[in-house]
């Protein structure tokens, strides 16, 4: 993957900084055809990278943070009957709100992103900011988990609800940092640009892959002697929609589209077959020695990438 040539290198990442970048590619694909029908580049993703004050290296004054699925009890509609092949994810949990029912996933326990890579780990960095290794596998296991479940799978995802962000931020505050505003943080989960996904009590998305690249530490911008530790991950997520709303998103993007040239110009869109919207994003998460989020960033794949879906 290429990332924006604005994109930043480890040695300047700023978790104390906001910044966005308008960039992105959104491919439709028919499922289970594969038939490309085609999109424009006129969406905009937000890529942001927000932060606050991580903990201070050596602190110990709180438990630190595991986000693990562990203790939640997996409803048996939507797992257990038809668990499916969703890539690196397992279903969690079935979720009811305005639009009807889906499967909320979580990270595969036996996936290769929770495996601790000590080759894709900066240790020298670590080392400098005064971190240990069991440090860097937690945020890597937190970061994993946070992509999978909050990031590419939260309520948000496809809520039209004006509220969902502050609802959703402080139902999970507790991942972040407490200094950190993430009701105010622009970007924090993918949500605001997709049509609502189809609800049959599946997940939303019919496969969700991810894959650690590499883990490092850096230091805190404005605290000197306090770090953070960066875990970088890939993913690609394939969301489900329906016709009716692969046509609305089409019209979303193109302002200058219709209804009938949207069908002119993919007349599949008109077969009653499911839809398949892919994303490919990387994502930046920093993390405190207490293991909660101290700062995000994420970019969007520029280059067309066609993700199978047979």
């Amino acid at each position: 993957m290429t990332e924006s040539p604005t994109a930043r290198d480890r040695e300047d990442y700023e978790v104390d900084e906001y910044r966005s970048y308008l960039m992105g590619q959104k491919i439709i694909l028919k499922n289970p055809t594969n038939t490309f029908i085609g999109l424009s580049l006129a969406g905009l993703f937000t890529l942001g990278l927000a932060g606050c004050a991580a903990a201070p290296v050596g602190d110990s004054a709180a438990e630190p943070t595991v986000i693990s699925s562990s203790e939640t009890e997996v409803e048996i509609g939507c797992s257990m009957a038809s668990p499916g092949d969703y890539g690196d994810v397992i279903p969690l949990e079935d979720v009811i709100d305005e639009y009807g029912t889906y499967c909320h996933v979580t990270i595969d326990p036996d996936s290769d992103a929770l495996v601790y890579d000590a080759s894709k780990v900066d240790l020298e960095s670590l080392a400098e900011f005064g971190f240990t290794e069991k440090q860097a596998e937690m945020a890597q296991q937190n970061a994993v988990r946070f992509v999978v479940e909050e990031a590419l799978d939260s309520p948000m995802l496809d809520s039209k609800d004006p509220e969902a962000v502050s609802t959703w931020a402080q139902t999970n505050e507790s991942l972040f940092s407490g200094d950190w505003d993430v009701a105010a943080t622009t970007g924090i989960v993918y949500t605001g640009t997709l049509p609502v996904l189809i609800r049959d009590g599946s997940p939303r998305a019919a496969e969700t892959t991810t894959a650690v690249e590499k883990v490092y530490a850096v230091e805190h911008t404005t605290r000197p002697g306090a770090g953070v530790v960066v875990v970088q991950t890939n993913s690609i997520a394939k969301f489900r929609m329906s016709d009716e709303m692969a046509i609305e998103f089409s019209l979303f993007d193109d302002a200058t589209a219709t209804r009938e040239s949207v069908l002119a110009q993919n007349p599949s869109l008109n077969d009653g077959i499911e839809n398949v919207l892919a994303v490919d994003v990387t994502y930046k998460l920093g993390f405190n020695s207490l293991g909660q989020i101290s700062g995000v960033s994420f970019v969007y794949q520029t280059a067309p990438k066609i993700v199978n879906n047979s």
